[in-house]
């Protein structure tokens, strides 16, 4: 199986992400195209980043909302990688240059919606934060095959 970040092999659709803490209440990352409620965008790509297409406007059975988002990868080793993903970033494509981003240290869980597009389709990996720089993420972490 082909190792991704971010992206199930064949497709991914992502309708919702919020992380969420009881004191907090919740801070939505992205909630439908082009709300005032989204937060970060998926602009971070890497890898074999030329073999993801993403359609923020999809209408295909969103989780909630009018439209959710899909990531088709191809696993062509565009840039010979043999993986791909992508980062919600905020600002947009701030790869830790540009002062941005929420506070969210008092957050302790992240939620998402996804599905695969026929059924079957597996994440290998997904991983929270890893951006360096004068404006780096304050914390990492990862989660394996269990998901």
């Amino acid at each position: 199986m082909k190792k991704v970040v971010w992206v199930i092999v064949i497709s991914i659709i992502i309708s919702y992400l919020q992380v969420n803490a009881e004191e907090l209440g919740v801070f939505n990352v992205y909630t439908d195209q082009k709300s005032l409620d989204n937060h970060y965008v998926p602009s971070g790509y890497m890898g074999d980043y030329g073999d993801i297409k993403a359609n923020e406007g999809y209408i295909n059975n969103p989780h909630s909302g009018s439209t959710c988002i899909q990531f088709v990868y191809t696993a062509k080793k565009s840039q010979s990688q043999s993986w791909a993903g992508v980062y919600w970033q905020n600002p947009e494509n701030n790869w830790g240059e540009v002062k941005g981003g929420f506070d969210l240290s008092k957050m302790s869980k992240l939620s998402f919606w996804a599905r695969g597009e026929k059924g079957g389709e597996k994440i290998e990996e997904i991983r929270i934060g890893g951006i360096s720089g004068e404006y780096a993420d304050s914390d990492t972490a990862k989660k394996g095959k269990t998901i």
